[in-house]
């Protein structure tokens, strides 16, 4: 189980290096992205890898960028919530998969 940040800014879904290090060995794919953060300094990614993540009772397969020295551990940016019907009221969030017929 891994606690992650909802981003609704970020493009792209990321894990920090240090997180990354504690999954079983998988390769990681060259990345020719360059991110940008609130401070807009230029961010190369270490590489990328594919695998399912889960939400709730729904699995989505993602490509996740991984970024050292990132703040946080995990991040769930648009690649990933575009898949989800997302709605947070009374203080509880409900999450529906759009992502399958």
């Amino acid at each position: 189980e891994i606690n992650a940040i909802i981003d609704t800014g970020s493009e792209i879904t990321m894990c920090s290096d240090v997180l990354y290090q504690k999954f079983p060995p998988i390769p990681l794919q060259l990345s020719n992205i360059i991110l940008s953060g609130i401070s807009k300094e230029p961010i190369s990614p270490l590489g990328w890898f594919n695998t399912n993540i889960g939400i709730d009772n729904f699995t989505i397969n993602a490509n996740i960028y991984v970024i050292d020295k990132m703040q946080f551990d995990f991040i769930i940016g648009l690649d990933v919530l575009n898949c989800l019907d997302i709605h947070f009221a009374n203080g509880k969030l409900f999450v529906k998969n759009t992502s399958t017929p």
